[in-house]
């Protein structure tokens, strides 16, 4: 029964959100892209991410505070509530799949952050990614990726890919950890929000709008510098190496695992 009831509420803020606040947001966006003002841009990513994850019946806390832009961010990945986690703390610009860009409502979601779109099977993808990347950081923007490459059930990291972090080697961009909890309302690692087996995103996207309240935690990590040493850039393997360790670290401190 209160699932349902939830399912109502949310669902009709949901809609509210798409059909009467997303297109004057877009508008905002627009303007302010276009009279260059990245500050005012900045506030409304961060007010519409937060507004959504309240939707959700998400709250979320910062600790720490994100890198001077520019900055090179990457993040553990557990939801696609992921990128509104991030950008109610800082706009980035993500690295997503193609077919994203097409889905309803994360679609609209990551192309407000400027999305840098990743198209599988081509071999030139990547280093078009990878330029786009670097551009954007000698701009002076934030940009950001998961190096899990996927989704995961949140109770252990997958490794960490090393590719995409030669951009901020090349442009000595710092690399920012992100460490993203989730917690339920009983204040345990949340389970709910996870993809499960086969599951499309509307059913995910159903499916939360009916889960109790919970919490979300955002530590915000010491940056990595990507400054060389004697000569010799950081070597990428090493940096996500010590990007990983930092969130694994984080989680265990929290108790965000079960010991």
């Amino acid at each position: 029964m209160k699932g349902t009831l939830r399912l109502i509420g949310r669902g009709s803020g949901l809609l509210l959100m798409l059909l009467g606040v997303l297109p004057v947001v877009l508008l905002a966006l627009a303007v302010l892209r276009r009279g260059q003002s990245r500050a005012g841009y900045d506030r409304v990513v961060r007010a519409w991410s937060s507004a959504l994850l309240k939707v959700f019946g998400l709250t979320v806390s910062h600790a720490g505070k994100p890198a001077s832009a520019p900055v090179f961010l990457v993040a553990n990945h557990v939801s696609w509530l992921d990128i509104p986690v991030i950008h109610s703390g800082v706009t980035a610009g993500f690295v997503a799949k193609a077919e994203i860009a097409r889905w309803p409502l994360l679609g609209w979601v990551v192309k407000c952050g400027e999305t840098v779109f990743h198209q599988r099977g081509q071999s030139d993808s990547r280093q078009r990614v990878l330029q786009a990347l670097q551009q954007r950081l000698k701009a002076g923007r934030n940009v950001a990726v998961f190096p899990e490459g996927k989704t995961t059930d949140g109770s252990a990291l997958g490794r960490f890919h090393r590719q995409l972090l030669r951009a901020a080697v090349e442009t000595q961009s710092p690399i920012q950890p992100v460490a993203i909890e989730y917690w339920n309302h009983q204040q345990q690692r949340h389970q709910t929000l996870p993809f499960h087996a086969g599951e499309t995103f509307l059913h995910n996207v159903w499916r939360l709008l009916k889960m109790p309240p919970g919490r979300v935690q955002v530590h915000w990590l010491p940056p990595l510098s990507t400054e060389a040493m004697d000569g010799k850039p950081p070597e990428t393997r090493h940096l996500a190496q010590r990007a990983q360790q930092a969130i694994e670290q984080q989680l265990i401190k929290d108790h965000y695992w079960p010991a």
